[in-house]
């Protein structure tokens, strides 16, 4: 693996540290000066509004009655995407931007680059009842940070493994090369494997490794950690990685990412979860790492158009139901459906992706939630789990009206019904 270092002890940890602080562009081989210029992705920013964006970060902050500058274009795309509800807990006295660096887009040579540098850490996740649950993070998140780039463009990801364990990026749903799948093979480990020097290997702890390829297909896809994937994965280790089109979507008005996730308490500090027998022993559920009341609402004005994206992290299906609300299944897997599925209840499998428009035409608060009961509890306790909250309007409960204002999904169902795949239910 030409970009795979392997460094040992003490050393490594000062190399790793001082390798976070470098510019991204000299994590590549053979770097050499390249005139490195800024691209513009307002067509990107286009399609996509947040002035209703309640959770992630605020694209202006105001600070002791002062406004701080408002974020570029490429900072405003990551902010959109955020699943960042709460983060896991850092290592001690760790600096929490050091294990997430994103740069990008500019053009190096005749290539645009999104660049990204994420360092895997041991962490802790609290869950719903306080309990501390032991993950590996990756970029000191839960899920990890949200991954974008445009289609057709180069996305350079850099492994930085600071645990005990080895690990590795697989970017799920994408047309990566296959050194760059980040996946085991026989070849790869394992006491009775043959080694072979031309298969790709994991990132071993104290390694650093960069994953380089061009961003496709377009559409919601995902990031995990392939070795012992069971466990790894029920430790934590996914993250969302949106790749917009080079055609622009049609405009919404908040375009949201939830990871879905379960987590078993038994194995909260100790044991290896992921276990076949145990699939069904989760008794905690989340949304982008946090379980209801903890979950963050959306709020939209009467009449907005929103889009969500879900990915199942987890191992169990899950059934997202809306109150008050249809909406239209669009994209299953990162891909458009040239039928768009009229919906209240939305399945959803492990690994799968759906995306779905919803037309906030019916004022009030609206639950949404996984409509399997048992995953709206914290460990048995009702309400909890995979819930959060809609709010159309000003108000949340309102004394008057009859129910939808103003069109429905009939307005956008044609807009959005041009796609190129048809896929059966």
């Amino acid at each position: 693996m030409k970009s795979l270092s392997v460094l040992s002890g003490s050393f490594a940890i000062s190399l790793i540290m001082m390798a976070a602080l470098l510019p991204l562009n000299v994590m590549a081989d053979n770097a050499v000066p390249i005139e490195v210029l800024p691209v513009d992705i307002h067509q990107d920013m286009a399609a996509v509004s947040t002035s209703h964006h309640e959770h992630g970060s605020p694209l202006v902050d105001q600070q002791d009655g002062q406004k701080t500058p408002a974020l570029g274009e490429f900072e405003k795309l990551i902010a959109n995407y955020s699943t960042d509800w709460n983060g896991a807990k850092p290592p001690v006295d760790d600096d929490a931007e050091r294990l997430f660096v994103s740069k990008g887009p500019f053009t190096e040579g005749d290539k645009t680059v999104w660049e990204y540098q994420m360092v895997v850490t041991d962490s802790q996740l609290t869950l719903a009842d306080g309990t501390d649950y032991k993950v590996w993070a990756f970029g000191g998140k839960i899920p990890g940070p949200t991954l974008v780039a445009r289609e057709g463009d180069w996305i350079r990801i850099t492994l930085i493994n600071e645990t005990t364990v080895p690990h590795t990026i697989h970017s799920h749903g994408l047309y990566s090369p296959q050194r760059m799948d980040g996946a085991p093979h026989p070849d790869m480990g394992g006491e009775h494997a043959e080694h072979n020097s031309n298969a790709p290997r994991p990132v071993e702890p104290g390694e650093v490794f960069t994953y380089e390829f061009i961003a496709r297909p377009a559409g919601t896809h995902f990031y995990h950690c392939h070795v012992k994937t069971n466990e790894h994965m029920a430790r934590g280790l996914s993250g969302a990685f949106i790749v917009l089109p080079k055609e622009p979507d049609p405009e919404v008005d908040q375009d949201l990412v939830y990871v879905l996730q379960e987590w078993d308490s038994s194995y909260a500090q100790q044991g290896k979860p992921g276990h076949p027998r145990e699939i069904l022993g989760a008794n905690f559920f989340t949304i982008n790492g946090r379980s209801f009341p903890d979950t963050q609402g959306i709020h939209t004005e009467v009449g907005d158009t929103i889009r969500l994206r879900f990915i199942n992290a987890g191992t169990q299906e899950h059934y997202i139901h809306l109150h008050g609300h249809t909406f239209l299944v669009t994209h299953k897997d990162g891909a458009p459906m040239e039928s768009p599925i009229e919906m209240d209840t939305m399945p959803i499998g492990p690994a799968e992706r759906k995306d779905f428009i919803l037309r906030t035409n019916n004022p009030g608060d609206w639950p949404m939630h996984c409509h399997s009961a048992p995953h709206i509890t914290n460990d048995g306790e009702y309400p909890g789990g995979m819930m959060m909250h809609l709010t159309v309007g000003p108000e949340k409960y309102p004394q008057t009206g009859d129910g939808p204002i103003g069109p429905g999904l009939e307005a956008i169902r044609q807009e959005w019904g041009s796609g190129a795949k048809m896929f059966m239910y």
